[in-house]
């Protein structure tokens, strides 16, 4: 009996590692857990300028972000980039094909298409950190993840992109998912030029 348990055991304990040495089993996760509506403390790294600290709250493909000085709404298919040192802000249409954090949070962790090779760069006790690159040989950009377990969800904790050696990190610290997303309202911002790409 004693070596049916312990069997039982070892045998639910390699599925789990196994599990956990699964890139896309990770991700899958970090997406469960997100869902559609989150809101997250970041915190940008990069090498030629200083940290800078701010927030994001997303809500289907509506999002809110801001980061020291400035500030982007989105409704899905508008974005209006505030820059409220110069008291200017630009509107374009959002790119909801394009993966990066800071321009369009939205799609920052779907990598889960035929599109990207996915794998595992380390394991941890409680995460794993995931390298993320685009098959299309003419995108040149390595993305690398790191994940962690949260109870019973698996949260993302960074992200940092790597553009043919000019790269920068994003660490993420997941806060109340029932924020509501701050809506563009062109009153608030009547003494800002505008520069339209529209």
């Amino acid at each position: 009996m004693k070596r049916v348990v312990f069997t039982a055991v070892l045998l639910l304990s390699t599925v789990a590692l196994w599990a956990q040495s699964q890139p896309r089993e990770w991700l899958e996760g970090v997406s469960r857990a997100l869902g559609k509506r989150y809101a997250t403390h970041i915190t940008v790294l990069a090498d030629d300028i200083s940290p800078l600290s701010g927030y994001f709250v997303v809500d289907g493909d509506s999002y809110y972000l801001t980061l020291g000085s400035m500030e982007v709404y989105s409704d899905g298919d508008v974005r209006y980039e505030v820059n409220n040192d110069r008291k200017e802000v630009v509107e374009d249409v959002v790119d909801l094909a394009a993966k990066d954090i800071l321009t369009n949070p939205t799609r920052a962790f779907d990598f889960l298409s035929d599109s990207y090779q996915i794998d595992i760069v380390e394991i941890y006790t409680d995460g794993a950190k995931i390298k993320v690159q685009p098959k299309d040989d003419v995108a040149d950009v390595v993305i690398y993840v790191v994940v962690k377990r949260s109870g019973e969800r698996v949260l993302p904790r960074s992200i940092t992109y790597d553009y043919d050696g000019d790269s920068y990190a994003v660490s993420l610290d997941i806060i109340n998912e029932s924020m509501d997303v701050p809506r563009w309202d062109k009153t608030e911002y009547r003494a800002y030029d505008i520069v339209s790409f529209l």
